[in-house]
């Protein structure tokens, strides 16, 4: 049981993962072809799976989820889940940067949790 709660925890955190979608880069432009548009280009309102063509990217998850199921670090080094599975503790890459060349901060994640929470509750 704790395995299936961990892991809907980290598909939340994670945002949207990898999909499958052609792409070309030459000359730096990224070219993604989807036959779905997205709803929004902000992750929180995207409203499906298909817009992590677009999304993907653009931005980086906390976790990867791995072919066969687990989960690789991406913007975590590490984590680790509380024994109740209510409480999740991230350990951020020191070498996470945010386009503009901010760090990524646990001040920033949290505002981001924030932010989906706010949606999810607009969406109810």
């Amino acid at each position: 049981m704790r395995s299936i709660k961990t892991r809907r925890f980290a598909y939340a955190a994670a945002a949207l993962l990898a999909l499958s979608a052609t792409s070309a880069f030459a000359g730096g432009v990224l070219t993604v072809g989807n036959p779905f548009a997205p709803v929004s280009m902000d992750p929180a309102f995207s409203g499906n799976g298909r817009a992590g063509t677009f999304l993907m990217p653009a931005y980086e998850p906390l976790l990867r989820t791995r072919p066969e199921g687990g989960f690789e670090p991406a913007l975590a080094q590490s984590w680790s889940v509380s024994p109740d599975n209510r409480e999740a503790t991230f350990t951020l890459r020191k070498d996470a940067r945010f386009s503009d060349g901010e760090p990524v901060t646990a001040a920033a994640a949290k505002l981001d949790f924030a932010h989906f929470r706010r949606q999810r509750r607009a969406f109810r």
